[in-house]
Order: C-alpha cells, then structure tokens, then sequence
C-alpha cells in the first residue's frame, strides 16, 4: 500500500510570522495557531471540502540555530494578473511591517548604547559610585 504526502513542515524560530507570511503569499487561512505550532491550509467551502488544490503547510517551533540554506522549494502559480498584484501588495505590506518593526528595534539599540555610554563616563569621571550602583 503506497504511502500519501500530507503536508510540508517547516522548522521555525518563529512559526506564527513565517505562517503569516505564507498565508498572505498564498491566500490561505491560517487554521490553527499555538506558540509551537501554525498550520496554513486551502480554503474550503461549507462542507470542508478544499476550494483549491494544496497541501496544508505546518510551521513548527525548533530551538535549533539555522545553519544553513533552506533545502525546500515551493512553486507557486496564480489564476490571473489581478491575483498576483494582490499577492504583491500583501506582500508588500508585510515587508512593510518588518521594516517598521527593525527600526523601531534599531532606535531601542541606539539609545541602550548611548545610555551605556552615559553609564560608563559617569562611572570613570566618578560621578557614579560603582560599588554602591552594583549594590
């Protein structure tokens, strides 16, 4: 009896936005979210029957730091012109986001150096006392 491919799992440091990104790559709900696990599946109609084809694609949470190359490749097709702009602009607003996001922690990281900075002249003018500071 042969075997059948149920769906594509990917390892994640974090599943919900990579889930978020695929849903919006391909239109695709998200079905079901913990902390360790999102699945983005085909939508259906009101019997649970699949509007397209596809097979559910899991994200699962790993510890594990990437240390290479992904080794999955996806092909991806659209019905029309007009499907694959909005695809475009879905996508162009997540990337968005992502870039709001890093600048926002990069401005968070430039005040945590300079308040660093701050720290240590006045810990060497003397203007803080160290030891009482470690306290």
């Amino acid at each position: 009896m042969p075997t059948r491919l149920n769906s594509v799992v990917f390892d994640a440091a974090d599943p919900s936005a990579l889930a978020r990104f695929w849903a919006t790559a391909t239109g695709w709900p998200i079905t079901y979210e913990q902390p360790d696990e999102v699945v983005v599946e085909p939508p259906e109609d009101d019997t649970g029957t699949p509007t397209e084809p596809g097979l559910p694609l899991v994200f699962g949470l790993v510890d594990d730091p990437k240390v290479s190359k992904n080794r999955v490749h996806i092909d991806l097709n659209t019905r029309s012109v007009d499907e694959q702009r909005e695809i475009v602009r879905g996508l162009d607003d997540e990337a968005k986001r992502v870039s709001r996001m890093i600048a926002r922690i990069e401005q968070q990281v430039a005040l945590l150096i300079e308040h660093r900075e701050a720290l240590i002249t006045a810990a060497v003018t003397g203007r803080l006392d160290v030891a009482k500071a470690a306290a």
